[in-house]
């Protein structure tokens, strides 16, 4: 989640700010701790165009309830 990253999406959704979703954060934590390396770019757009979707099953959110 670098500028590098930030700025990709912002050209890809025509953005002049860019947010990561948590969802998206979550995504790129799993990558890393299970070295994806089948996980692409398109994992994070679907994430930030549905964000809740997988929150309700994702461990890491159930801790902050």
């Amino acid at each position: 989640m670098n500028n590098e990253a930030r700025a990709f999406f912002k050209a890809y959704y025509g953005l002049s700010q860019f947010s990561f979703k948590k969802s998206m954060a979550f995504k790129m934590r799993a990558i890393e701790t299970t070295q994806d390396k089948k996980a692409t770019v398109q994992d994070l757009i679907d994430l930030y165009d549905h964000p809740y979707e997988n929150l309700v099953t994702n461990a890491e959110e159930q801790t902050y309830q």
